[in-house]
């Protein structure tokens, strides 16, 4: 599981250089919290120079592997979030959780985002950079918490594969998988083998959203809380556009190779499996005009799932070229549906680009 990073986005160590940038976020945040700034520490913070050197000496004796910290305190690794050369935040990743507080309601890693750059998706991608440095410290695994009625926070964790261990004293503690369960499977399995069926290009039918909405009921309730996503994709989330009546369906899980959370379930629901390889499942109903693709948190894919129905909802243009494409491809034969799709991949990126040059 890797996470994507906006490429403005970046995690700093705390430096003497950034003064001005540090005092500007700080003013920013008012008298809100700073989660992951170390600054509680910090006795009367200014925010001023004084308190800012203040600060820098403590981060840096709490970041020492070789200082011997006092009860109450473990190693911690001190980050400033940057989006060009403006600070929007703070992160502090904790080596381990040896104290009743962590265990509680402090968790491995804390963060904030300062007001102004919030509902940016700044959280998200400081995130996803505090939970690669978690990997590179060697954790499995780690908790993260947020307040009980902070939806905004909840739905961060959440997009990383935090999977909700309970609600403890008005906190919401989630637990993040970090290396797989096991190794993933190597070869594709193709289970009942090529299937060659004849492609139709139908007309955009108001009832297909009706049926994802059916279906995400009963993958959510079978599942539970390794659901970490589910979204409608595919031509049949796009209103307007013809397409195979097969409705597409992406579920994010926090771990592909940890079957037994997630592929028992949605069999013991009525699915079947149809393909399992590196990275991906996909199960469908008896009636095949469902698939149910099963990817884990942090794979490429997902993103390109979201970002081409974003762009074929907003783009008429490239809305159209999408279905002339599908209709002359539909109009070949083709040995299975595989080939079929392969065929649209070149028209696919370019939509693709567009998509990502717009959301920039």
């Amino acid at each position: 599981m890797t996470s994507s990073a906006h490429p403005m986005t970046r995690l700093v160590r705390p430096s003497p250089d950034l003064y001005e940038a540090w005092l500007a976020c700080v003013r920013d945040f008012a008298e809100g919290s700073r989660d992951g700034s170390g600054d509680w520490a910090v006795s009367g913070l200014g925010p001023d120079r004084d308190s800012f050197e203040a600060l820098l000496a403590r981060v840096a004796y709490e970041s020492d592997p070789a200082s011997r910290l006092p009860d109450g305190l473990v190693p911690s690794d001190y980050y400033w979030v940057m989006d060009g050369e403006e600070m929007i935040g703070f992160v502090a990743v904790r080596h381990s959780i040896d104290t009743d507080f962590l265990r509680r309601a402090g968790g491995h890693i804390g963060y904030s985002v300062r007001p102004s750059y919030r509902r940016r998706g700044h959280a998200t991608r400081a995130l996803g950079l505090a939970l690669d440095r978690a990997r590179e410290l060697g954790l499995d695994r780690v908790l993260l918490t947020c307040d009980e009625p902070n939806v905004g926070s909840a739905r961060t964790i959440e997009k990383h594969g935090g999977v909700l261990e309970d609600v403890l004293e008005g906190k919401r503690r989630y637990w993040i998988t970090l290396r797989p369960r096991r190794p993933d499977v190597t070869d594709v399995e193709l289970v009942g083998g090529v299937e060659k069926r004849e492609i139709v290009v139908a007309p955009y039918d108001d009832t297909w959203p009706v049926t994802f909405g059916e279906h995400e009921a009963r993958i959510r309730e079978a599942v539970g809380a390794a659901a970490v996503q589910v979204e409608h994709i595919g031509s049949t989330s796009v209103p307007g556009l013809a397409a195979k009546p097969i409705i597409d369906i992406l579920l994010v899980v926090p771990d592909i190779t940890a079957e037994e959370d997630y592929l028992d379930q949605l069999l013991a629901a009525g699915y079947q499996l149809r393909t399992r390889e590196p990275g991906h499942r996909l199960v469908r109903p008896p009636t095949r005009d469902v698939h149910v693709h099963v990817l884990e948190v942090g794979h490429g894919g997902i993103e390109d799932y979201l970002v081409l129905r974003e762009r074929l909802r907003s783009d008429e243009a490239d809305r159209a070229l999408y279905e002339r494409t599908k209709r002359a491809l539909a109009a070949r034969d083709w040995p299975d549906t595989n080939a079929y799709a392969d065929a649209k991949t070149e028209v696919i990126s370019g939509i693709l680009a567009g998509g990502r040059s717009r959301a920039r």
